[in-house]
C-alpha cells in the first residue's frame, strides 16, 4: 500500500472506501469505540459501541460499523458474540487492554483483549491495532464493573489497587 503523508503526519482518511473527517484524519483520531459491561454477563463480556479509529501507525483507519460482544473469557474468534482473549480465559487481578484491530487479508476489524500493552499477541492474520481501552480483573476473574464516558474510565466500586506497604520518612 502507498501512504501519502499530509501536513502534520496526517493521512488521507479514505480506506476501502470509508471517509473519516473529510479528507485527512488527525494523527491518534480515536470516535466513539465506547466500552461498557455487558448487561447480561457482566463479568466476562464486553459491548462495545460502534465508531473509527487510526491504528497506531496512522496507516488506516479502522471502522466498526456495527455494535460488538466479545466474551472476554474465551480465546480470541472474529466476529461479534465470540471470544476476545487473546488466549486462555481471564486471570485473577489482571490488567487487559482492548484493540481495535484490521485483517490484513480483506480490511476487516475487529476486537481483542491482551496482557500487552502493545499488542503482542494480535491474533494471526491481523497486523494494524489500536488500543482502544483497558479494564482490570477481580480477584475472582470478573471484570470490574466501569463506566467509560469519552476518554475516562471510572470503576462503579472503588478498587486499592495497591501492593505491599507504604512506608516514608519525613
Amino acid at each position: 500500500m502507498n501512504t501519502v503523508t499530509g501536513k502534520d503526519g496526517q493521512v488521507p482518511s479514505v480506506v476501502a472506501g470509508t471517509a473519516t473527517m473529510g479528507w485527512w484524519t488527525p494523527r491518534g483520531y480515536l470516535g466513539g469505540l465506547t466500552l461498557s459491561n455487558d448487561v447480561g454477563t457482566p463479568n466476562t463480556v464486553l459491548d462495545i459501541s460502534i465508531g473509527e479509529a487510526a491504528d497506531s501507525t496512522n496507516s488506516y483507519v479502522m471502522k466498526l460499523a456495527s455494535a460488538f460482544t466479545k466474551n472476554m473469557n474465551a480465546a480470541f474468534a472474529s466476529g461479534t458474540g465470540n471470544g476476545g482473549l487473546w488466549s486462555g480465559t481471564l486471570a485473577a487481578n489482571t490488567w487487559y487492554t482492548v484493540y481495535l484491530i484490521r485483517k490484513t487479508s480483506d480490511g476487516s476489524v475487529d476486537i481483542y483483549a491482551d496482557t500487552s500493552v502493545s499488542a503482542a499477541n494480535i491474533p494471526s492474520g491481523y497486523s494494524a491495532f489500536r488500543r482502544i481501552g483497558s479494564f482490570l480483573t477481580t480477584a475472582g476473574s470478573a471484570i470490574v464493573p466501569f463506566l467509560q464516558l469519552g476518554d475516562s474510565f471510572t470503576w462503579m466500586n472503588p478498587q486499592s489497587n495497591l501492593n505491599g506497604d507504604i512506608t516514608g520518612t519525613g
